[in-house]
């Protein structure tokens, strides 16, 4: 496995951790103008909870700055959004690029050939190594964790139409297959508007 393939499983276990560690304790009111709907297979859901959470760190001296929205409902589903920009990029302070992200990993044809991937290649003693933007859609539905990235999805996509860092809120689509462990797919797509966050 190479350092790329690893450096983006690990940033997943990563954010998957600190967005089950904010969803709940951040504030839970939205403003009227706040809007998330999503459909699984075709079925129109509604959410009764949306966090966002905006954070940055450092990988091999590059700035990383993650923004995970996560929205949920009565049924015990769970949607988990993160799009992530490098400082090679030049994203907004406390925001992110507006742009579309590929959601997907194809293995075979590396990251650097995936749709709407802005990579940089790191040389010296990284060289080998690939930073990526790019998306990761997760669901949460029966208890079972359903992810964007797995070998052979080739078509998904999060669209960032709107981002306001100075208010801190967020606007976009979604359009992916997510999968389970045991292969189990299904068909996410939504839209989302004025989604405030927290920059931790």
């Amino acid at each position: 496995m190479n350092e790329s393939v690893k450096l983006r499983i690990l940033s997943l276990v990563f954010i998957l951790t600190m967005s089950g560690m904010f969803t709940f304790c951040s504030d839970n009111t939205t403003e009227e103008s706040t809007h998330f709907v999503y459909s699984a297979d075709r079925i129109t859901k509604s959410v009764q909870t949306i966090t966002g959470l905006l954070q940055t760190k450092v990988e091999y001296s590059h700035k990383q700055q993650s923004l995970t929205i996560s929205a949920s409902n009565s049924f015990s589903e769970m949607v988990t959004i993160t799009v992530t920009n490098w400082d090679f990029q030049n994203p907004p302070e406390n925001g992110v690029l507006e742009k579309k992200y590929d959601a997907t990993y194809d293995a075979e044809l590396g990251e650097n050939q995936s749709p709407y991937v802005e990579c940089i290649d790191l040389t010296g003693p990284n060289q080998g190594t690939s930073l990526c933007d790019g998306a990761v859609v997760t669901f949460t539905m029966d208890g079972e964790l359903y992810t964007s990235i797995f070998i052979g999805n080739e078509d998904g996509t999060v669209t960032i139409s709107e981002s306001d860092p100075v208010n801190k809120s967020i606007s976009g689509s979604f359009d992916v297959h997510v999968q389970q462990s045991i292969g189990k797919k299904v068909k996410l797509s939504g839209t989302f508007t004025n989604v405030k966050y927290t920059v931790f």
